[in-house]
């Protein structure tokens, strides 16, 4: 079979090393809604009885967050987030597969993944709301990101699974990647919506209406 003909077979890396990737980017990415939901939440104070009663599971009402709670989704939320925001480039929004846990990497230290991108913008909307990084900040760094991804390749509106975190093109022989192609999609939909009336969202909408 012709390489033009395998657009949406797999190449690698591997479905392992794929799925690890959806993973952790959802694990990320429900550590942040936690984060946010937490702040949000007022509860009751520390120490209170029905504190005590719905934390030991005795109350129906639900689960309540006592300050202890939140410190930590707190921690993890904004540690999940830095990860977008620090392993990008900067110069087109592009995220790294992944990175060493302990030293910074270069930007060239692993190819982006297309899906990593969605994460991040949506990240970014979070993380504006948190108060972690500022609301111009934030909003260029979308508009760089989505600005860029009308230039990166593709086909019918579906993105290479694997890409050059500095010019955007095909790396690994990757595959074109359905799966990874909507979860940056839905990332940049949310951006459209969280700047509603702005040129993030006609970006977003427009790289969704391409799609075939």
């Amino acid at each position: 079979m012709a390489d033009k003909d395998r657009v949406f077979s797999v190449g690698e890396p591997s479905r392992f090393r794929r799925f690890a990737l959806l993973a952790a980017g959802v694990v990320a990415m429900a550590f942040l809604a936690a984060a946010y939901l937490a702040r949000s939440s007022p509860g009751p104070s520390p120490g209170s009885d029905r504190d005590r009663e719905t934390l030991s599971g005795a109350s129906s009402e639900g689960f309540i967050l006592n300050d202890e709670d939140r410190v930590l989704l707190e921690k993890i939320g904004r540690a999940g987030f830095e990860y977008f925001w620090n392993e990008a480039n900067p110069d087109n929004g592009l995220v790294k597969d992944r990175a060493h846990n302990f030293e910074r990497t270069p930007v060239d230290y692993a190819p982006c993944s297309v899906a990593a991108v969605g994460y991040a913008l949506s990240s970014i909307c979070v993380a504006i709301d948190r108060g972690w990084i500022d609301r111009k900040a934030g909003y260029e760094r979308i508009l760089t990101t989505l600005r860029f991804f009308h230039k990166v390749p593709h086909v019918r509106g579906f993105f290479y699974h694997f890409l050059d975190m500095k010019t955007g093109l095909r790396t690994w022989k990757s595959e074109l990647s359905p799966i990874d192609s909507v979860l940056f999609l839905a990332g940049a939909l949310h951006a459209g919506r969280y700047f509603e009336g702005t040129e993030i969202e006609e970006l977003a909408q427009a790289l969704y209406d391409r799609v075939d």
